[in-house]
């Protein structure tokens, strides 16, 4: 039996145009669509206010046919938001979506001569698009792909690449103090907008990122952000490879409801191909399923407080 509060969430989301108002707008157009199906069924058997209708010959393409096709189109938009709210949770062992949004934690990257290189490339790509020297963005250097691909920064090169094609926002959990990550912000924005230009880098910074509470407490804040931005809840999607074990035990309390998506990097696999010599490509770790969708349960979790 599907439990209530799931059925209570799928309804929230049709009928509260604050919460997710593209669903609230195409559910609205389904049932419209289906009242003129209904209606016209009626009518054709009734012969209700048939002087209303057109002549003969078009009435089942105008009054049957077009609703059908409305209520099909509209009723399939709504089946495919809402039903993922009825599929059991757990982990998926299956490449993510390209999400809009990513909330990633970042941790010091402690490989001499990343951050340079980052800086670098991206000052030399700064140049050439000041230059008009090229109508889009170069894709980042092997070099840098390889260098980042051996660090602990991997799990962000390999979650913004991924996403790359569709990110618009990146929130960042930086810690801050003398051992933090939050001071090298600038650089792994950089980094950002060398594999995803079109995304926007955000700095979200938690004072002890082995405080678990503390940066659960920072990550509710950056959905109703994203809310502001237009960025609903299911086009967001949290990686929780990176930062510190607390960092990823809050993420995961964090996004556990129904539509608050995780994805993590695996560990069993590496991210730079030794053999190869040289960092495996987005098409490699799409193949390789390096990166795993998971979702979590709504019937396992209350509704998140944030």
């Amino acid at each position: 039996a599907i439990p209530a509060p799931t059925i209570n969430r799928a309804f929230a989301h049709i009928s509260d145009p604050s919460r997710d108002t593209k669903t609230f707008w195409q559910a609205l157009g389904a049932w419209a669509a289906l009242s003129w199906l209904i209606l016209s069924i009626y009518d054709g058997i009734t012969g209700w206010e048939k002087s209303l209708l057109p002549a003969e010959p078009y009435f089942a393409i105008v009054h049957i046919g077009l609703p059908l096709a409305l209520f099909a189109l509209f009723g399939g938009l709504v089946y495919r938001k809402l039903r993922r709210l009825f599929l059991p949770g757990g982990v998926h062992m299956e490449t993510p979506a390209e999400y809009a949004g990513l909330i990633i934690g970042l941790s010091p990257c402690r490989r001499s001569g990343t951050l340079e290189l980052i800086e670098t490339t991206a000052q030399t790509a700064a140049a050439g698009a000041a230059l008009n020297l090229a109508q889009t963005a170069a894709p980042p250097s092997q070099d840098l792909l390889n260098t980042v691909g051996q660090s602990n920064w991997g799990p962000l090169l390999a979650a913004v690449r991924h996403h790359a094609p569709a990110l618009a926002h990146c929130w960042l959990l930086c810690s801050t103090g003398a051992d933090g990550s939050a001071d090298q912000f600038a650089a792994a924005a950089s980094l950002v907008g060398l594999l995803a230009p079109a995304a926007a880098c955000h700095k979200v910074e938690v004072e002890d990122a082995n405080d678990l509470v503390e940066v659960w407490e920072r990550i509710g804040p950056i959905y109703r952000r994203a809310a502001a931005l237009g960025l609903a809840p299911a086009r967001i999607i949290a990686d929780l490879t990176g930062g510190t074990s607390a960092v990823s035990g809050a993420i995961a309390l964090a996004t556990a409801s129904e539509d608050r998506d995780l994805e993590y990097l695996r560990q069993d696999i590496r991210l730079f191909d030794q053999d190869a010599g040289r960092c495996l490509t987005r098409e490699e770790v799409i193949a390789k399923k390096l990166l795993v969708f998971l979702r979590t349960g709504p019937h396992l979790v209350p509704d998140n407080p944030a």
